[in-house]
């Protein structure tokens, strides 16, 4: 079928700012994205993982984090995934985030079909949790899990959109290409959901969020 893959995302795009952001890295690298994103440093010159090479030895780094603690935010960090991968339980904590919610401790870990990750939705909710919990000022940064490789077939029971078999697509390249597209699909809608539940809320809330970098798929 044909159609929009994300309409949430992009109804939300033409109402508030939005814009377009480069990324360093393609198909994969996100903590390195996650790193320029919260300190608002470059990784160009350095090439490295921050999160692994940098930020365990050099302790407390600057960020968005940091800052809005020392203007007493509570600051949290979410990731509905394992907390030692890119050393992030070391890092998030260096860079000023009082806790770290991971898979471990979340209260939401729903997964679509048969993904190996807890869906967008799940992420979302914790993220509403914490946010209805808060008493005070808050700072969420959260890095979501469900648009993450494999794109198995197996992971969705049907696929709304379909790739044309052209030349150079492999059967099994036009498989991963329809999930990834479920999984966007099927995020966005979680996305939608997440933005209408936030404007229940009777607190005022910043939402910003990107893309880290595009699925290793399409060269």
């Amino acid at each position: 079928s044909y159609g929009d893959i994300m309409p949430n995302l992009h109804r939300i795009q033409k109402e508030t700012a939005s814009g377009k952001m480069y990324t360093l890295d393609y198909g994969g690298g996100t903590a390195t994205i996650e790193f320029e994103a919260f300190t608002g440093l470059s990784n160009f010159w350095m090439n490295i993982v921050p999160y692994t090479s940098l930020i365990p030895k050099t302790g407390k780094v600057p960020s968005v984090a940091s800052t809005l603690k020392n203007k007493k935010f509570e600051t949290i960090a979410i990731h509905p995934f394992n907390g030692g991968m890119y050393k992030r339980n070391i890092s998030l904590k260096n860079e000023g985030f009082d806790t770290f919610t991971t898979e471990l401790e979340m209260d939401y870990t729903e997964h679509d079909g048969n993904s190996e990750y807890i869906n967008d939705r799940s992420a979302y909710n914790q993220v509403l949790k914490t946010l209805r919990e808060g008493e005070g000022n808050q700072m969420i940064g959260l890095i979501t899990m469900q648009n993450h490789t494999p794109y198995n077939d197996s992971n969705y029971e049907n696929h709304d959109f379909t790739v044309n078999q052209t030349e150079g697509i492999t059967d099994k390249r036009k498989s991963q290409l329809e999930t990834y597209y479920q999984s966007l699909h099927t995020s966005d809608q979680y996305l939608g959901e997440f933005i209408d539940e936030l404007k229940t809320l009777d607190k005022k809330v910043v939402v910003l969020f990107y893309g880290d970098h595009a699925a290793g798929l399409i060269a």
